[in-house]
């Protein structure tokens, strides 16, 4: 059975364990892999304490998860920060869930930023509507990220 939750700090720390071991799983879907430019423990926490966490679980098991920051109160847009997925469709079934929380939060719209070679997220972020808006030399890599923009116009 699956199903999507919001989940943070508010939530026992088992579901902590749990969104750690997804971190190391997906760390070697991206380019460069996670790993390489971050401790995942310290990220994973970070994103668990600090950001809205949407996942998607099948079998008690977390298969998707996308974590975000959402503060009406500093900022007019949300930051994507993570969105991972173990099975193709249910990262755009996390994508949905916090483009609907970001409206809901009368957020202005959603800011990312991703590799220029991570072609599977610019595919599915262009999907949704977000536009590429800034080109950024990385210090560290030939590799430039792209700032994409989602823009709500209700």
């Amino acid at each position: 059975m699956m199903s999507i939750r919001v989940v943070g700090s508010e939530y026992a720390d088992n579901f902590y364990n749990d969104f750690l071991g997804f971190v190391y799983k997906v760390d070697h879907l991206f380019e460069p892999p996670l790993s390489e430019r971050v401790v995942l423990e310290d990220y994973a926490k970070k994103l668990y304490e600090e950001a809205h966490v949407f996942v998607v679980f099948e079998n008690d098991e977390i298969q998707a998860a996308s974590a975000f920051y959402c503060t009406p109160e500093k900022f007019d847009f949300g930051f994507l920060s993570f969105v991972a997925s173990l099975k193709k469709g249910l990262g755009s079934k996390v994508i949905e869930e916090m483009i609907s929380h970001c409206k809901k939060m009368k957020m202005k719209g959603i800011e990312t930023q991703t590799w220029e070679t991570n072609y599977n997220s610019l595919t599915m972020f262009k999907r949704y509507g977000f536009l590429e808006v800034e080109k950024v030399k990385n210090r560290d890599s030939n590799i430039e990220s792209i700032i994409l923009k989602l823009i709500f116009n209700d």
